[in-house]
């Protein structure tokens, strides 16, 4: 599968202060491009809603408990980043890269994810219910106990990524290999509908079939 990568040439980018940046935009269009966030912290109610971001970088930058909801984002990494309990749903996503990002508790539900990857992330208790994926990356990544549900999955890869007790009721995951994933104890649809079409391991196939109720002996 093919991914774009997100073009962002860091070293062309203008290192700004966030807050600054954002009450100067809000102003005017409401759109922050080719700019360099490092370090910054909030960790407030704060809203941030219905902005633009345009070739941009987010470097070990923490948002605790932040508004983001009907934001776009466009060519922009996430590197070594807190997102935890900050709100990310109905966002636009396209060439995305999150890198070493913690983003345990989050909503990014209802949100267009396209040509993204997720590298080493932690989306424990994240909710990204009713999301499409398309063309879409998760390598190296915890997902335990979030909630998957209702996603449209046009293109999506998985590798070595642990979704122990997610919820994938009424998300197809047909064309999925999840041989190298973590699976127990997913949460799906009594007769397990959303694993037709995947690939597992004679294991993992062993404890779905017990999951659905089947006596493997």
């Amino acid at each position: 599968m093919f991914i774009q990568q997100p073009n962002v040439a860091v070293e062309e980018l203008h290192k700004q202060d966030f807050l600054s940046s954002v009450n100067e935009s809000y102003e005017k269009d409401a759109r922050l491009c080719y700019m360099h966030f490092k370090d910054c912290r909030i960790i407030e109610d704060r809203d941030l809603i219905e902005f633009t971001y345009e070739n941009v970088y987010f470097e070990n930058c923490l948002f605790i408990d932040c508004d983001f909801s009907n934001c776009s984002f466009t060519d922009v990494l996430f590197t070594a980043c807190d997102l935890s309990t900050s709100k990310f749903n109905k966002c636009f996503f396209n060439r995305c890269h999150f890198s070493s990002v913690k983003a345990v508790g989050t909503d990014f539900s209802d949100s267009n994810i396209k040509h993204t990857r997720f590298i080493d992330v932690n989306f424990q208790y994240a909710d990204l219910s009713y999301s499409t994926f398309n063309k879409v990356l998760i390598k190296d990544s915890g997902f335990v106990d979030a909630a998957l549900t209702h996603c449209m999955n046009k293109a999506l890869a998985v590798e070595n990524a642990n979704f122990q007790k997610a919820n994938f009721f009424q998300t197809p995951l047909k064309g999925l290999n999840l041989t190298t994933c973590n699976i127990e104890n997913i949460v799906t649809s009594n007769r397990g509908e959303e694993l037709n079409g995947a690939t597992v391991d004679t294991y993992q196939a062993a404890e779905l079939a017990k999951l659905m109720g089947l006596i493997v002996e």
